[in-house]
């Protein structure tokens, strides 16, 4: 009987502690339920809030670049208006004028030269100078001092023996001393050094001797047909018999000797030959058009959309 007694107490004290447990156990999950709600809570707000402020900077971002390419439409708008009323032909023959005006200084600095072509390389034998000085005197008969300043091969690379020499530029002090040398040069026609011929000319530009150039089919053409001819620096003039007549450029004799029935071939232009202002001249329009109200619509609705595809994808990625 004590036995019992003594074994259900012992039951009893262990379901007690077994309650206590129980309760205690409950009370701590219910703390811990309520920590773990209190810091997921915290954390989903502060995640909400870092995301809003992401969206935020991306929405301002947006805009930013939306006002930009509003800004850009606009000025390329003005562009093609200002561009449309604005012929493009006038900026180019205003760079031709200007052109024509360096060539013109540029010629105006060569006045007192001139050049002596065909003289063998090394004919010189030392000073230059002294070269063109007994040259003058032996050839043209000039004994008097002409007062040279400076005298020099073209500033070029010493050209193989198969090749044409390079010509000799002769600077005068005085302007009339080179016109002079140059009229007796041209009224004995044939000066020789050795067995090889040399010229006497002015010292043009570059820009004037290709133009000179050009002249060289017409040259063939009136010699071969013994007419009398000039080319007084970019011009030629031309004595027919019903008179003597004038041209501006090679493309204006030719058509001329078309016309009086000699036969002249194509001119086959090099590629970059001709200039932009003639292309633009041949197109007769402008090198800007402008664009229509529809096709500006169109490439801002392509920019949005664009936008548009950026903002969402960033908004799935975030």
């Amino acid at each position: 009987m004590q036995e019992t007694d003594s074994l259900r107490a012992g039951l009893n004290s262990i379901s007690k502690q077994i309650r206590e447990f129980r309760s205690e156990l409950k009370v701590e999950l219910g703390t811990f339920k309520d920590e773990l709600k209190t810091q997921m809570k915290h954390e989903l707000e502060q995640f909400k809030e870092d995301i809003n402020q992401k969206i935020t900077l991306t929405t301002q971002e947006i805009k930013e670049q939306n006002a930009k390419v509003e800004t850009t439409l606009s000025r390329v708008e003005e562009m093609e208006c200002w561009s449309s009323e604005t012929d493009g032909q006038e900026f180019m023959q205003e760079h031709k004028k200007m052109i024509d005006k360096l060539t013109d200084l540029e010629s105006r600095s060569r006045r007192k030269n001139l050049r002596i072509f065909g003289v063998p390389e090394d004919e010189e034998k030392g000073s230059v100078t002294q070269f063109v000085e007994e040259l003058m005197r032996r050839e043209l008969g000039i004994d008097a001092d002409c007062q040279i300043q400076r005298a020099h091969r073209a500033l070029a690379p010493k050209p193989k023996a198969d090749r044409p020499p390079r010509a000799i530029v002769v600077n005068f002090l005085q302007y009339s001393t080179k016109e002079m040398v140059l009229s007796k040069a041209w009224s004995k026609r044939i000066i020789t050094i050795g067995e090889r011929r040399i010229f006497f000319d002015h010292d043009y530009p570059l820009a004037m001797v290709q133009q000179r150039k050009s002249y060289v089919k017409a040259k063939k053409i009136l010699k071969e047909a013994g007419i009398r001819f000039q080319t007084p620096f970019t011009k030629m003039r031309v004595h027919w018999n019903n008179g003597v007549k004038t041209y501006n450029d090679a493309k204006e004799v030719e058509k001329d000797l078309r016309d009086r029935g000699y036969k002249v071939a194509d001119s086959e232009e090099a590629e970059g030959t001709i200039t932009l202002l003639e292309r633009l001249e041949a197109r007769k329009s402008s090198a800007w058009q402008r664009v229509t109200k529809e096709r500006r619509e169109e490439a801002s609705r392509r920019v949005r959309k664009r936008l548009e595809d950026f903002r969402r994808k960033n908004a799935v990625n975030l």
